[in-house]
């Protein structure tokens, strides 16, 4: 592993993005590579010389001329999910769930996450409130990024914001969201998921 320097990278939103340019240039194929967090976390878990994450990448001008995907609308709803998953190797997925809110949430703690496997949920639905080591707050307070080391397959989760609502509505533990993590190597969106307390 080589750490970052003024050279090959660059920190955005008060130091929670970190964007790195990589010394090869101009190639294509598919590229290995993880990331550590020094003295926080390493991706992915576990033996990553064995299982780096990989990629898949055109060569520079193919890259240039490609549609780069649209920005969201702003939500309309209280809340907007759009979750993601992302293969890591070995069974595993990184995934995320993205939540744009129609009213900026004030500190990352309002907000609790409650994901996992389908098949575990009636015995596991614990919601954990978010901190710096699972979730981001963008600098307007209008989205808050969840991510977690999932096993593939389907997902179930919902999410509190203290003090406002639940989603999904009602009896969440019953009901929850589902979600599919498919292993295909292909990062799926599912179309918003809105909550109202009418």
């Amino acid at each position: 592993m080589h750490s970052c320097n003024t050279a090959t990278c660059r920190m955005t939103d008060d130091g929670r993005t970190v964007h790195v340019t990589p010394t090869v240039q101009n190639v294509g194929g598919t590229m290995a590579y993880a990331f550590n967090v020094i003295g926080r976390f390493l991706v992915p878990p576990g033996d990553w010389v064995a299982n780096p994450l990989t990629v898949t990448c055109s060569r520079k001008r193919e890259a240039e001329t490609r549609l780069q995907p649209q920005p969201r609308a702003p939500c309309a709803e209280q809340v907007c999910l759009y979750p993601s998953c992302q293969p890591i190797g070995g069974g595993l997925q990184q995934f995320q769930l993205t939540m744009d809110f129609n009213i900026a949430v004030p500190y990352m703690e309002q907000i609790q996450v409650a994901v996992d496997s389908a098949s575990l949920w009636d015995m596991t639905h614990v919601m954990l409130t978010c901190n710096p080591l699972r979730c981001t707050l963008s600098p307007d307070g209008l989205t808050v990024t969840y991510t977690d080391t999932v096993r593939e397959g389907q997902l179930a989760y919902a999410i509190n914001r203290i003090g406002f609502f639940v989603s999904p509505v009602g009896f969440w533990i019953d009901s929850p969201h589902y979600f599919t993590c498919d292993g295909s190597g292909s990062q799926t969106t599912t179309r918003p998921t809105v909550a109202t307390t009418r």
